[in-house]
């Protein structure tokens, strides 16, 4: 993909973030104009929509009559753990995932997290709040099958495209070996157990 394409695609991440930090409280403006060098335009992107939803989501349940782009540094600050929580739960009510619950909370502390260093909060509500567990997947291994077809498109360049041939042809034996484990994300341990010759 070309510098362009990069280029195009983080031009729009930031017109997703400036729009949504016209209807955001001041502060998000600043904490956006803060992280902008140290966080991707994507992630950036996306804690705006994620903060734009919680933010939404405090004008609507909590006791503030004005819209959250009127919130100030003491509204903002007196948004509790209890808070926080009541919102994580209104996203599991409404079908949110584990994972998307987490991202949430982790958009939310980042907030609080960074004005809290910069001395303009004096705490971070989410830090009190229990989030869901991450669930491991579990690990899976080849079996004595996986790992002889495995070598033979290895060692005889079975199963490959006719393109993926001619690249093999270029490199020598353990060099595939070694690049065809990395792209499988293949633990130490199995690497140990192919017993394979580099």
């Amino acid at each position: 993909m070309s510098k362009e394409y990069f280029k195009q695609r983080d031009k729009k991440n930031m017109n997703v973030v400036d729009e949504h930090c016209s209807t955001l409280p001041q502060l998000c403006t600043e904490y956006f104009d803060d992280i902008s060098l140290a966080r991707a335009a994507s992630t950036m992107a996306n804690y705006a929509r994620q903060l734009s939803i919680f933010f939404n989501w405090v004008v609507d349940n909590l006791e503030f009559d004005k819209p959250s782009k009127d919130l100030t540094a003491d509204d903002i600050a007196s948004i509790t753990t209890d808070d926080i929580t009541s919102f994580l739960h209104s996203l599991k009510f409404a079908g949110n995932s584990d994972e998307t619950i987490r991202a949430y909370a982790r958009a939310v502390s980042a907030f609080y997290s960074h004005f809290v260093r910069k001395n303009k909060l004096k705490a971070n509500p989410v830090d009190g709040v229990l989030r869901p567990k991450h669930k491991k997947s579990p690990k899976i291994y080849l079996d004595d099958t996986d790992n002889s077809q495995f070598l033979d498109s290895v060692t005889n360049k079975t199963g490959l495209t006719d393109r993926q041939v001619v690249y093999n042809n270029t490199i020598n034996a353990g060099l595939r070996t070694v690049l065809l484990l990395n792209y499988c994300v293949t633990q130490e341990s199995e690497y140990q157990s192919l017993s394979v010759l580099i």
